[in-house]
């Protein structure tokens, strides 16, 4: 394939092969294998597993078996031998949330085995069991690949490439062609910021299909002006006041609430924290009865939730202001992910996507007909002090 990286005539940085077979578990949910021979090299030629290197057997979807799966692509034989001869390192990352359930990886790993025999090539499969950092689209297996499993080497990713199936090919993207399942695949190459293929196209040399990109593009938020619409908006008041936060779960509305709001004195009502909304308003109003303005961190997506707090704010002779996140489905569901993956997030762990979309469902869009003195819009752009989490943030880490 022209398109792909060629070779240079500058001597390629590679190390000396590995002697044995070997089986390693680096961290929790993922387990790398590498065979006899494996040479590292700053010249990685990276492949999925299922639906790549290997198809079932059965014509399913899913493998029966450890034992139901068959060579892809006839061409792989001699293209694999082809990227050795041109001291490419062959390395696979594969997606294997199944193994979770499972007693022992044992199968699964002479699964591997037997597919590197058949294949007859040096191979270095990593292993992602757990969703998190090492699972696709996220880059933890490649960041370990290079920073443990490539002999100091460091890879020079314009002479490398990715090949996987879960591309975001949509249904009839060729006759009869069913949809990707997912965009893991791609994502993973466009984090990584390597040429992508399908197995398709570098395999049979067909010409490139149509894809769909997820709607949510985590870089955009970089993109952002201003956190406040309209930008005249002002993010607290000298006067008393409530303001009556909305938006998804997940969205973002406590950390903007904790870092912007409440250190300017409001008393903060949360019914996470209280049990229920006669309790937010039982502190909403000993809060205004000492003249103490209020914010309202809950997710308030429909009228009649909104309404209590106008009632308040009236029966006090103070201005309600309404607060809506500006956060998609998709972007609440990144958030969410995200929380799970640092691990850090207690409070938020019912949280699921089938929790943001009924959500979503209930979601009325607040009016000044209901109230309100002003509805403010707020553009959530998150803020770092860590740059391994920022880096992760704004990675695609969802698979579609």
């Amino acid at each position: 394939l022209n398109r792909l990286p060629t070779t240079t005539s500058n001597p390629i940085q590679k190390s000396d092969p590995t002697t044995t077979d070997l089986w390693e578990k680096p961290d929790k949910g993922l387990e790398v294998f590498t065979s006899k021979g494996v040479i590292s090299s700053e010249k990685i030629a990276a492949f999925d597993m299922d639906g790549t290197i290997i198809l079932t057997k059965s014509g399913k979807v899913h493998p029966t078996d450890e034992n139901d799966w068959r060579i892809g692509f006839d061409t792989c034989f001699k293209k694999l031998k082809q990227l050795i001869a041109e001291n490419y390192k062959l390395v696979v990352f594969t997606n294997q949330r199944g193994l979770m359930k499972a007693t022992s990886t044992d199968n699964f790993r002479k699964k591997i085995q037997f597919i590197q025999q058949k294949l007859n090539v040096p191979l270095q499969v990593f292993v992602a069991i757990h969703s998190g950092r090492y699972r696709k689209p996220c880059i933890g297996s490649w960041q370990l690949l290079q920073s443990k499993y490539n002999d100091g080497i460091k890879i020079d990713k314009s002479k490398s490439f990715y090949v996987g199936d879960a591309a975001g090919r949509p249904d009839k993207w060729r006759t009869k062609a069913k949809k990707d399942h997912s965009s893991a695949d791609r994502l993973f190459a466009v984090n990584l910021g390597l040429k992508f293929c399908t197995p398709e196209e570098y395999f049979l040399g067909l010409s490139k299909a149509i894809y769909d990109m997820p709607k949510f593009e985590p870089k955009s938020l970089r993109s952002i002006q201003s956190l406040l619409e309209p930008s005249t908006a002002t993010m607290t008041l000298d006067k008393t006041e409530v303001i009556v936060m909305c938006g998804l779960p997940a969205s973002g509305k406590s950390w903007f609430v904790k870092k912007y709001i409440v250190p300017h004195k409001y008393e903060y009502v949360n019914r996470d924290e209280v049990g229920t909304w006669q309790k937010c308003v039982k502190m909403a109003e000993l809060a205004l009865s000492k003249k103490q303005s209020v914010v309202i961190d809950n997710t308030n997506l429909d009228k009649e939730s909104r309404q209590r707090y106008i009632e308040v704010a009236n029966t006090f002779g103070v201005s309600c202001r309404c607060f809506v996140m500006n956060v998609s489905v998709e972007h609440a569901k990144h958030n969410n992910l995200f929380r799970q993956m640092i691990g850090t997030d207690d409070a938020h762990k019912d949280v699921n996507d089938i929790v943001i979309m009924g959500a979503q469902k209930r979601y009325v869009k607040p009016t000044l007909d209901e109230g309100f003195s002003e509805i403010v819009t707020i553009n959530m752009q998150p803020l770092f002090n860590d740059t391994d989490m920022e880096e992760l943030y704004y990675q695609y880490i969802l698979d579609k």
